[in-house]
């Protein structure tokens, strides 16, 4: 069985996109072995009754820094349980920046 590792950009999203992002992702995907970077879950596996899909995070909140070293792969429940753990923080700095910037360095 082949496993699916590209969901397509939405298009009101892609102008913040590097050009090459569906290949920078498709490395990111590789890399991570098409796991979650947190929990270990498999992209496109179940969790219960839950399809598991991952998403790439910037690190930085910047869309348009593309470094390998700022990406990571994380399903949902891990993404939305950083922000909640992070909330107060996350609010602050996209106040200040205008971004959303989820995870400290």
């Amino acid at each position: 069985m082949k496993t699916k590792t590209a969901i397509p950009v939405e298009a009101r999203d892609t102008q913040y996109y590097s050009k090459d992002w569906q290949n920078i992702r498709l490395r990111v995907f590789l890399e991570c072995d098409n796991k979650c970077e947190s929990c270990g879950a498999v992209n496109f596996s179940r969790r219960g009754k839950k399809a598991i899909r991952l998403v790439i995070v910037h690190m930085d909140g910047a869309r348009e820094n593309c470094r390998m070293e700022n990406l990571k792969a994380l399903c949902r429940l891990c993404l939305d349980t950083y922000k909640t753990i992070n909330r107060d923080e996350t609010r602050l700095m996209e106040n200040q920046a205008g971004t959303m910037t989820l995870f400290k360095e």
